[in-house]
């Protein structure tokens, strides 16, 4: 999805990234999450890098939530809407054995410098859940979006969210 994204070295672009903000992208080659944060420090990188981590994906109002925790730290969301992206073919998940990548980047929303990279698989029966909410989506009109999100964000918390939502932990190997 983006190219040329180094630890150490600043997040390609130039648009404006706002801080503690967690934002979700998908494409043909699959999920991309980008957390910025300002100033990570070692405690969060190291849940980041060793935490246990939960993926979770809940729909309220047309909206696609997804969900992530990693370690200890708070349950984060991305809302995402698929028209607001570029149009791309969903992956046939027929094998048991199929599911999408994520890739997460962790960085420091203050200089744009990367800290941290990730590669997830997001588990079978996720993915295909995401298909699922993805093709009931594309027929969803994206109107009153921002109003429709707020109104999600002022009845529930992120935790909600996430005790509402099809979470599943990863199994990682060490």
């Amino acid at each position: 999805m983006y190219v040329g994204i180094e630890v150490g070295k600043p997040f390609p672009g130039t648009a404006f990234i706002q801080p503690d903000s967690v934002v979700f992208e998908f494409s043909d080659s699959g999920g991309f999450l980008r957390m910025a944060w300002q100033d990570p420090n070692t405690s969060e990188m190291q849940q980041f890098t060793k935490g246990e981590i939960s993926l979770g994906l809940v729909e309220l109002d047309g909206i696609i939530f997804f969900l992530v925790k990693f370690g200890t730290l708070a349950w984060m969301d991305a809302p995402y809407h698929v028209n607001f992206s570029k149009e791309y073919d969903l992956m046939d998940l027929s094998d048991p054995f199929l599911g999408y990548a994520i890739q997460v980047v962790l960085l420091n929303s203050r200089d744009r410098r990367v800290k941290m990279i990730k590669l997830l698989g997001m588990p079978h029966e996720l993915s295909k859940y995401f298909n699922e909410l993805v093709t009931k989506q594309r027929n969803e009109s994206t109107e009153n979006y921002d109003v429709r999100l707020q109104r999600i964000y002022q009845k529930y918390t992120t935790d909600d969210l996430a005790k509402m939502g099809k979470v599943e932990k990863l199994e990682l190997k060490r």
